[in-house]
C-alpha cells in the first residue's frame, strides 16, 4: 500500500538495492518529502546527491557512542617477533610440535635458546613444555614449564599454568598450586587469571589447606562473568548477582519510544519476519534517536529478540549511558522446527558462539546459519527429523531443527556418553578427535582436567566459552544450572533435555 506504516521503509530498500534500476530524482525527492523522518534518510539524501540534489532535510545528529565492556575471552599471547626466534628454527619446532615430537623440538630450541631475547624465551619453552603435556609426559612438560619464569612478558603466566596442570597430573598439589598462584599474578587476560586462581585452590584443598584455597577462589569469584567465576561462586556457597535477568519492557518504555517513527518501524518490520532489516533501525534508532532513550531501547530490542540489534546496543551507548549486562548473551525467540527436544539455553549458548546469531552468515567452510550446519549435515539427519535435506539453512526454524539433531547425535553417541564438554567439543572438533582424546587424554577422571588437557587450542578455549555461554542464558532465565553443579563436585556434566 502507497500509504501503508511500512511503506517508506519498502521504497527506501527498494531505491538502494544495487539490483534495482536507476531511481530518478524525482522519485527520490519525492520519498525525501514524505518520509525526512525515516531510518534511512541519510543514505537517500547521499544517493540523491549523485543525480544532482540540491537540497536536502534537515538531517539528524548522530549520537556519540562509547565503547561498552566486552565478553572475557581466553586469548593466547600474540607469538614474539623480535629477531632473536630464526624463522627456519621457528619453523622447524613448530613442525615437531605437530607431529607430536617434543623432543626434537625442544632440541632445536636448545640450539638457539641462549641467543632469544626475555620474551621470545619464555614464548617458545611454553609451547615444548604444552608439546609435552599434551603428550601425557608430564615431568618432561613440568621440567620445561618451570623454566619459562626465566624469561619475560605474557608468556610466562601461560607457562606456569602447564608447570600448574603438569604438577597436578604428576600429584604434587603443592607445586601445582604453587605454579597455579604464579600465574593467576602475572596473567593479564582476566580468563586466565581467574583459571588459575580456581586451580590454586583445587591444588590447595587437595593440599588441605582450605583456609588458603579459600582467598583464590575468593579472587576467582569476583569475576562472575567467567567460567571459573562462577564456579568459584559455587564453591563458596554464594549466590550470583542476578543482573542479568532481563527486565520486561514496560508500558513506560513504549510510552517514551512509540512516537518515534524508527521505532514503530522496526516493531512493524519484525512482526512481518523482516528482522534484518528491523536491526537496522534500531541502530539507527540509537545512533540518531534521543540518547536518554537508550535503556527503552535496550529492552525494546530484547522484547522483539532482535539479536543482531541487541549485540550493537551491548557495546555502543550513547555518551552518559550504559548496556545492560545481559546484552552481552542476547536472545532471539525462535523455536526449531518441530519443537525443543533440547535446552534452549544450550541451543543459543552454541550460536552465540558460532554465528554471533546472524542467521544468514556462511563460513569458509560452507558451514550456514545461526548454529553453522553444513550441507552434510542436513543430509545425515533430514529423514530422522522429517525435514528435506535441501531445506533452507539461513532460516532459523531449519538451522535449530537440524542444529539440535546435532546435538542429540552427539550426546547419544559412545564416544562423548553424554558427556556434556564432550558433546560441545565434538559439536566443534568432531566426533573423530573426541573419540581419539578418550584414549589419550590423561584426565584422571577430572572433568575440568579433560576440558583443559584438550590439545587443539580452538576446541579448549570453544568449550569453555559455550558452557559459560549456557550458563549466562540460565542465569538470564533465573534457573539452576545443574552443570555448574557438577563441574564445582567434580563429576561429569550430562547433556540437558528440554527444561
Amino acid at each position: 500500500r502507497s500509504d501503508g506504516p511500512l511503506h517508506g521503509a519498502a521504497l527506501a530498500t527498494y531505491y538502494l538495492d544495487p539490483n534495482s534500476p536507476r531511481i530518478e530524482l524525482g522519485r527520490i525527492e519525492d520519498w525525501l518529502r514524505r518520509y525526512p523522518d525515516g531510518s534511512r534518510v541519510g543514505d537517500i539524501v547521499r544517493l540523491g546527491e549523485t543525480r544532482g540534489l540540491s537540497w536536502r532535510p534537515d538531517l539528524p545528529r548522530e549520537n556519540s557512542l562509547a565503547r561498552q565492556q566486552g565478553i572475557t575471552r581466553r586469548v593466547r599471547p600474540a607469538t614474539v617477533r623480535d629477531g632473536t626466534m630464526p624463522d627456519s628454527v621457528r619453523e622447524a619446532i613448530l613442525e615437531r610440535i605437530t607431529n607430536d615430537d617434543p623432543d626434537g623440538a625442544r632440541l632445536l630450541l636448545d640450539g638457539v635458546d641462549a641467543s632469544l631475547s626475555g620474551q621470545a624465551r619464555a614464548e617458545w619453552r611454553q609451547r615444548v613444555a604444552w608439546s609435552y603435556y599434551i603428550e601425557n609426559r608430564d615431568a618432561e612438560a613440568y621440567g620445561m614449564a618451570q623454566l619459562v619464569g626465566q624469561g619475560s612478558g605474557p608468556w610466562v603466566a601461560e607457562g606456569h599454568w602447564v608447570a600448574g596442570l603438569s604438577a597436578w597430573r604428576l600429584g604434587d598439589c603443592a607445586r601445582a598450586a604453587q605454579f597455579f598462584a604464579s600465574s593467576a599474578s602475572e596473567a593479564d587476560n582476566v580468563e586466565l587469571r581467574t583459571a588459575a586462581h580456581y586451580w590454586a585452590a583445587r591444588s590447595l584443598i587437595r593440599c588441605r589447606q582450605p583456609q588458603t584455597a579459600d582467598a583464590h577462589l575468593r579472587s576467582a569469584a569476583r569475576y562472575d562473568e567467567t567460567l571459573y567465576g562462577m564456579l568459584a561462586n559455587e564453591q563458596l556457597g554464594r549466590d550470583l548477582p542476578r543482573n542479568h535477568t532481563a527486565p520486561d519492557l514496560t508500558a513506560e518504555d513504549w510510552r517514551k519510544l512509540s512516537g518515534e517513527t524508527a521505532v514503530r518501524e522496526a516493531v512493524m518490520l519484525a512482526e512481518v519476519g523482516r528482522r534484518d532489516i528491523a536491526d537496522e533501525v534500531l541502530r539507527w534508532q540509537v545512533r540518531y534517536g534521543n540518547s536518554r532513550d537508550f535503556a527503552a531501547l535496550t529492552r525494546l530490542a530484547r522484547a522483539l529478540g532482535l539479536a543482531g540489534a541487541q549485540t550493537f546496543m551491548a557495546y555502543n551507548a550513547p555518551r552518559g549511558e550504559r548496556s545492560p549486562a545481559n546484552l552481552r548473551w542476547p536472545v532471539a525467540y525462535h523455536t526449531p522446527h518441530g519443537g525443543w527436544r533440547v535446552d534452549p539455553a544450550l541451543a543459543f549458548a552454541h550460536a552465540l558462539q558460532e554465528s554471533n546469531f546472524r542467521e544468514r552468515v556462511v563460513s569458509p567452510a560452507n558451514a550456514i546459519g545461526l548454529m553453522q550446519i553444513r550441507p552434510i549435515a542436513a543430509r545425515e539427519y533430514a529423514a530422522s527429523i522429517n525435514m528435506s535435506a535441501g531445506a533452507d539453512l539461513k532460516d532459523p526454524r531449519t538451522n535449530l531443527a537440524f542444529g539440535q539433531r546435532t546435538l542429540e547425535a552427539l550426546a547419544q553417541a559412545n564416544y562423548t556418553r553424554g558427556h556434556l564438554p564432550k558433546v560441545m567439543a565434538a559439536y566443534n572438533a568432531g566426533p573423530t578427535p573426541v573419540a581419539r582424546w578418550n584414549g589419550e587424554i590423561n584426565d584422571q577422571g577430572d572433568p575440568l582436567l579433560w576440558m583443559e588437557s584438550i590439545p587443539y587450542w580452538e576446541t579448549r578455549g570453544y568449550v569453555a566459552i559455550v558452557m559459560r555461554n549456557y550458563w549466562m542464558y540460565l542465569r538470564q532465565a533465573d534457573v539452576e544450572a545443574p552443570s555448574r553443579t557438577d563441574l564445582a563436585e567434580n563429576d561429569w556434566p550430562q547433556f540437558p533435555r528440554t527444561r
